[in-house]
This record gives structure tokens, sequence and C-alpha cells, in this order.
């Protein structure tokens, strides 16, 4: 089969542009979605104010806790800036730790730890009051459940054993670890198993989107190639199309796993995440297998534009993609077997998708050879 080569060498060869630019398109725009959904989720955060007049450990800690609220952006200030920023509505409110907050939790005394200031258009005051509220309450509330213990264990002779910080991190680490507004439901005997939530955006899932987009236009080539005016050149050859698009099949799926290896790599050292290799390898096979069958079943390119995105849209949606399905599989198992997204994004091998796609490959060379015979 080596003298068939140059004539798919040649079609690379006039088509090159395009397929670099399908060939690159999905990590640079995975790339430049992710990056403007990061400047989205920044600009949905609000921005506050915070003065600290005394450094403390529990300033620390409540400075810590206000960091880690994904709803807020802080801005250290002093307060004549804050107050500025304020008034030129750059900052939601403005918070001012008072001095001597430690002093005040410790002697569980709960007036004016805190300063707040908004203004007319502060539209998520009262949220973030709230949550600055309910930081601070959490320091009382352990201070004051400390010095109950001290007095408990003063009755039974016993004040050497209590430790302020060691009952203060014993409530913490409750807290961290008891799931106090979670709750599980059950039906009749069977069993629920918590899950770690899936991430809202899956940089994976968005990737993969437009790579199953690109592959459709990378293989409109099948298209091309059996159009009316091309079908004369394989009457004069002793190797039917099949053998041609065999070649030009296996020479795309091989330039597509380079590109593709290196687009995880990127996005695994820009984003942090990793993805099986083995599932990502069975979802590239088998997804061009399947863009190969609808491209044979197709006669006019914008048709098979349309299916191609059709396609895409539907594989996305049901495979967890675009938005997380983790509930609908947990009542329809057998969505992980057949289809292909929702399994590489899981890291399982979906048997029945590709079975299916395997035998409808087998059977297009099958069909063809018998077609030249």
């Amino acid at each position: 089969m080596m003298h068939l080569l140059p004539p798919q060498f040649i079609r690379m060869k006039a088509e090159w542009k395009s397929t670099v630019f399908w060939l690159i398109l999905p990590i640079v725009l995975t790339i430049m979605v992710m990056k403007l959904i990061d400047v989205w989720q920044d600009e949905t955060t609000v921005p506050i104010g915070v003065v600290v007049e005394e450094e403390s450990q529990l300033v620390d800690e409540l400075i810590e806790q206000l960091e880690e609220t994904p709803l807020l952006r802080i801005e250290y200030v002093t307060k004549a800036d804050g107050l500025r920023l304020l008034a030129q509505h750059e900052l939601d409110s403005v918070y001012i730790i008072r001095s001597g907050y430690e002093d005040k939790v410790y002697a569980n005394d709960r007036n004016r730890l805190i300063e707040a200031y908004a203004s007319n258009r502060s539209f998520a005051y009262t949220v973030v009051k709230e949550i600055v509220t309910s930081y601070a309450q959490e320091d009382i509330a352990r201070s004051k459940a400390a010095f109950e213990l001290k007095f408990v264990y003063e009755q039974y002779d016993q004040a050497d054993l209590w430790h302020y910080e060691n009952i203060v991190e014993r409530s913490k680490e409750r807290q961290s670890t008891a799931d106090l507004l979670t709750t599980s439901f059950s039906y009749g005997s069977s069993e629920t198993t918590p899950k770690e939530q899936a991430p809202l955006f899956n940089v994976y899932g968005i990737w993969v989107l437009f790579t199953c987009i690109s592959t459709f236009f990378l293989f409109d080539w099948v298209i091309k190639d059996q159009r009316n005016v091309m079908k004369k050149r394989w009457v004069f050859t002793n190797k039917g199309f099949h053998s041609y698009a065999t070649i030009l099949f296996i020479l795309y799926t091989g330039m597509l796993f380079i590109i593709d290896f290196i687009s995880i790599y990127m996005i695994s050292h820009l984003f942090q995440v990793q993805l099986s290799v083995m599932a990502f390898i069975v979802f590239r096979v088998t997804i061009n297998f399947f863009v190969l069958f609808i491209a044979q079943r197709t006669k006019q390119l914008w048709t098979y534009y349309v299916k191609g995105a059709v396609w895409t849209i539907m594989l996305g949606l049901a495979g967890g993609a675009l938005v997380p399905i983790d509930r609908i599989v947990q009542q329809w198992p057998i969505i992980v077997q057949v289809n292909p997204v929702y399994a590489m994004l899981t890291g399982d091998i979906p048997f029945i998708w590709t079975v299916v796609t395997l035998l409808l490959f087998i059977g297009w060379r099958w069909k063809r050879r018998r077609l030249y015979a």
C-alpha cells in the first residue's frame, strides 16, 4: 500500500493551512474561554475594603476566612482610603476591625468589634455584613465555650488540664469535619454515598467540545473526495477509495494524537487538572471512527457540518461537558457506557460505545472491499 501514500500527502500539502488551523483551534479556544471565565468570576465577586487597626492571631484567622470566601474580593486599605473608594463606588462596603478585637472576644464582649460602612449603591452590603458577622460570632462562641469549660474544670479541681488553644482547635476540627448543613436522603433500603461536587466549568469538558467539532471539520475530506468529479480517479486505480481513506484516516488520527497530548500537557500545567490517558485514547479512536461513519453517510458538505455541530452539542450535553450530570448518571448508569465524553471526563471506558463504533468501522471497510473487489 506504499504506492498509495503520494495522493494522501498531496491532499495534506494542498490543505495544510486549514489542517493546522483545525488542529490547534481546540486548545487555543479552550485557553481563551477559561481566561474569560476567570475574568467573569473576578467581575462577579464583591469588592470590599478591610481596615486592620491591630494585628493579632484572631484577626489573622478572621482575615483568612474572608479571603477564602469565593464571593468576596478583599482590598486592604486605610480608613481614609477605604471611605474615599467607597464614595467613588469602587468598593461595595468597608469593614474596620477595631483595635482590641482579640481582647473583646476573650472577654465575650460583642459590642463594636467591627465597624462597617456602606453607600447607597452597596447592593451586597447586607449579605457581606452577615458573612463578616458570622465569622466574628464563631470566634466569640468558641471563646465562650472554652471559658465555660474552664469553669467546669475548676469545679472538679482540674484547672491545670484546661488549655484555651486546645479547646479552640478541637472546635475548629469538629466544625470542618461535621456536615452541619448536609443531609443525605435514601429511599427504602437504598444507600447514598456522598460524592465530591463537580465544578461548574470543566476545562476538559470545554476542550472536548472544541475537539469534537474540529474533528468533524478535519474529516470533511471524506465527502470532498467522493464527489462526482473525484470519483473518476478511483476507476483507474488498482485500489479503491476505502484503502485511500484508511491511510488518510490513520495519518489524521496520528496528527490528532500528537496535538491532543500536547494540549493535555498544557491544560494539566495551566489549570492543574489531570486526565486519564487510557480513557482519552479510547475516546480519540472511537470518536474518529464515529466521525468517519457520519461523513460516509453524508453527501453534502453543509449537511455534514450541521450534523457535526448537532452531534457535538448532543454529546456535550449528555456527557456533562457543559453542565454536571452526576445525579442523572446515578439514575441511568448506562450513560457511562454509551457516551464517550462522560466516560473520558470520569476516566472510564465506554464499552458499548467502543464496540458499536468499532463494528461501524469494520462494516464500512468490509462494504468497500466488496464494492471494489
